[in-house]
């Protein structure tokens, strides 16, 4: 491949970044699954991290653009790619010495030029970005979210494609009740690293505060797709099937939250009411006696067992 035009070189990679998810996949006879049996072959290592460029998963990305290197894939454009995978991650000072690596093997390639210009942007306003982050982290702790969230919005000024500060500033228009304008943040977020999951969760919140619910299942089935026992998604969903009273459904899935963390208060007083509402009164007591436990100041859980109690009354009546 290297007889090739870089430009020739470029178009076929993109292709292969491009390719279907069967073809990408690491079941039989895709690129991630070739990948694995022959580990040091520099072309299936290079075309499995454009593939993971492609979806955003920027660290493995680069693992394996250095894999391709080491295994002899020795142009200049691999630099090139893992300079857009530096970016990606906002590293922006690793990204600048890639690129003039890249432009110091091809002096005329414009568009590592362009992002070299771009890159010295971000490093340059590294400086401002820290010293508007103080300012922002002193206004919250003096409590006023809305003026840390006008001295984010300089930030991202200063750096739009910044993700950690889109998610920053999406939690704090949260906070605000600005739920239009956090989800739109989080949604840039997730474009930006669709690996993660609590971005997903954050956005699921906001559409759920809108009352936008198929934004909110969607976003929360995303984010299960990518941790199916991620704890703030499992609970989201488990919240909000207890508020529209699917008391069984709620109830599995505050168990499995439980699998990993039986002692989370937190889960076991909504299981426990769940538990209530189904008539399970015996479950009900052993959840709350057990939070009991755990917390014996806590007075939730004490006046649900004497509703459970009462509700033992009435029943004999």
């Amino acid at each position: 491949m290297h007889s090739l035009e870089p430009d020739q070189l470029f178009a076929a990679e993109e292709r292969i970044a491009e390719c279907s998810p069967l073809l990408r996949s690491g079941g039989s006879g895709g690129i991630i699954h070739y990948r694995c049996f022959y580990p040091q072959d520099p072309l299936l290592r290079l075309w499995t991290a454009l593939v993971l460029k492609r979806t955003g998963d920027f660290q493995r990305a680069a693992e394996e653009f250095e894999a391709a290197r080491e295994y002899g894939l020795s142009h200049w454009r691999v630099d090139w790619y893992l300079a857009q995978c530096a970016k990606g991650r906002n590293d922006f000072e690793n990204a600048r010495i890639l690129l003039a690596t890249v432009l110091a093997a091809a002096p005329d390639f414009l568009p590592a030029r362009e992002a070299l210009d771009a890159v010295a942007e971000q490093v340059a306003g590294s400086g401002a970005i820290s010293e508007l982050l103080d300012t922002v982290n002193q206004h919250i702790r003096e409590g006023n979210v809305k003026k840390a969230s006008e001295v984010l919005e300089e930030a991202l000024r200063i750096q739009p494609d910044n993700a950690d500060l889109q998610g920053f500033h999406g939690s704090l228009l949260f906070q605000l009740g600005e739920y239009t304008r956090a989800r739109a943040c989080f949604q840039r977020v997730v474009e930006v690293k669709p690996k993660e999951a609590s971005f997903r969760v954050q956005m699921a919140l906001a559409c759920r505060e809108m009352g936008d619910v198929p934004g909110f299942e969607a976003a929360v089935q995303g984010a299960l797709a990518i941790d199916p026992g991620c704890r703030d998604a499992l609970k989201a969903l488990a919240d909000f099937h207890l508020q529209k009273e699917r008391f069984r459904d709620s109830a599995a899935l505050y168990r499995k939250i439980l699998e990993r963390t039986p002692d989370d208060i937190e889960t076991l007083l909504p299981l426990g009411v769940c538990f209530f509402k189904l008539g399970d009164l015996a479950t009900t007591e052993t959840v709350f006696r057990r939070i009991l436990e755990l917390a014996p100041e806590n007075q939730m859980a004490a006046e649900n067992l004497e509703a459970v109690e009462l509700a033992r009354a009435v029943k004999k009546l």
